[in-house]
């Protein structure tokens, strides 16, 4: 018995019989790939004050409040007083709702990225669904 090995876009061509398309929607696993995408995300899309959005870009990515005092240079509890006032500015309570607000952010700001790349482009017929916490 052979085995046929199929790979890349011309397996999934002769498996499906149409060819192979590139998803027109971002990839999340993009949205916390490094410090500098997310703080280029939030210094793009939102108002907050710079330490604030430099204290919530280290929240994202797991950082400790001990974490992040030693990389700004700032005391744990300015890291926390920063955190505290980011949250309610942006109307959340915690971690799992700072991660929700963010990949919702870096969506939008990636279909706004390939707007301006491609003016004329249309994602076609589907709507991209927000992330979201809620049913």
């Amino acid at each position: 018995m052979e085995t046929v090995a199929l790979s890349g876009a011309n397996g999934l061509d002769l498996l499906t019989g149409h060819p192979f398309q590139p998803s027109p929607f971002p990839n999340p696993a993009d949205a916390l790939r490094s410090l500098d995408v997310v703080e280029s995300c939030l210094t793009a899309m939102t108002d907050l004050p710079r330490r604030e959005m430099e204290v919530c870009a280290r929240v994202l990515l797991c950082q400790t409040a001990l974490g992040i005092s030693l990389s700004l240079e700032i005391s744990e509890e300015s890291v926390r007083t920063y955190r505290t006032r980011a949250y309610r500015r942006l109307g959340i309570g915690g971690v799992r709702e700072l991660w929700m607000w963010y990949l919702n952010l870096w969506y939008l700001w990636q279909l706004d990225m390939r707007a301006m790349g491609s003016a004329n482009r249309t994602l076609g017929a589907c709507e991209p669904t927000l992330f979201s916490t809620r049913n």
